[in-house]
């Protein structure tokens, strides 16, 4: 019969056509795995912007916390200038001529840890049986709080020594000495590209680190803060050295005495 067969798509009377979802053409199909890739893409890609300004804006943050660091080092330094009629001598060294004792150490009953102070044993070396125990008690203002590489017990506040900077040695060095002006002379310095035990007698040299701000080459003035390291000076302020530093101003800056150390030719001269 005529109304049996199917007719434009139309089943015969009595029965049901199974259900059949409609097949969206393969160009929709692309049209929309691309809106999604687009949609995924804009996502990831915000969320690490998000990401990357909320890391950049806690750094910023913790800057003033790192300058707060130095200038309780600062202000600790000139109490021990006052007390002793210098700054303290960058190392103490044993009877062979070898640094064993750091300048941290010595600044502890200035710093208010005159316990841990105490507990230090001078009759060995920093790195002795006894000593080695403290590294875990280092008191936090030695280290800068945007350094989240740091390992424990390591600081990040070093001095800058050598000759004619205000830590030469095992000598010391009185405010008269600093004919360049303690405002103009740095005595202590951010860094994360050398990994000092805040124990140890280890600093920052003149004669061999560099002097360009945040140098990923060589050990010198670095940190973790956006644009510049932080410094203390002479006269106890504290600063912020951008990375634009000219090293030839930097390199006045470490010394006491104009022509103390030339890092240029190894000799001492005007610069």
């Amino acid at each position: 019969m005529l109304y049996d067969r199917e007719i434009d798509g139309i089943p015969p009377s009595g029965t049901m056509a199974p259900y059949r979802p409609s097949r969206p053409w393969p160009w929709a199909l692309a049209r929309a795995h691309l809106r999604l890739a687009f949609l995924l893409v804009g996502i990831v890609g915000g969320l690490l912007a998000i990401n990357s300004l909320h890391t950049a804006y806690r750094s910023a943050a913790r800057q003033p916390l790192c300058l707060n660091n130095l200038k309780q080092i600062a202000l600790a330094l000139h109490q021990y200038h006052e007390v002793y009629g210098s700054y303290p001598p960058r190392y103490i060294a044993d009877s062979a001529g070898r640094p064993i004792h750091g300048w941290r150490v010595l600044l502890l009953p200035f710093l208010e840890r005159e316990a841990l102070y105490r507990e230090y044993d001078f009759r060995e070396p920093w790195d002795g049986p006894k000593n080695i125990k403290l590294l875990a008690r280092m008191p936090y203002l030695f280290a800068c709080p945007s350094d989240q590489r740091r390992r424990e017990g390591r600081t990040n506040y070093v001095a800058i020594g050598g000759p004619g900077t205000m830590f030469p040695g095992a000598s010391t060095v009185k405010n008269s000495e600093v004919t360049d002006g303690l405002a103009n002379t740095l005595t202590v310095v951010e860094t994360t590209t050398l990994d000092v035990p805040w124990t140890a007698p280890v600093d920052l040299d003149v004669r061999t680190m560099s002097m360009r701000i945040n140098d990923p080459d060589r050990p010198g003035i670095s940190s973790e803060h956006p644009g510049g390291a932080s410094v203390a000076l002479g006269d106890g302020n504290v600063t912020t050295l951008k990375d634009t530093q000219p090293a030839k101003q930097l390199r006045t800056y470490t010394t006491i005495r104009a022509g103390d150390w030339n890092p240029d030719d190894g000799r001492s001269q005007s610069l």
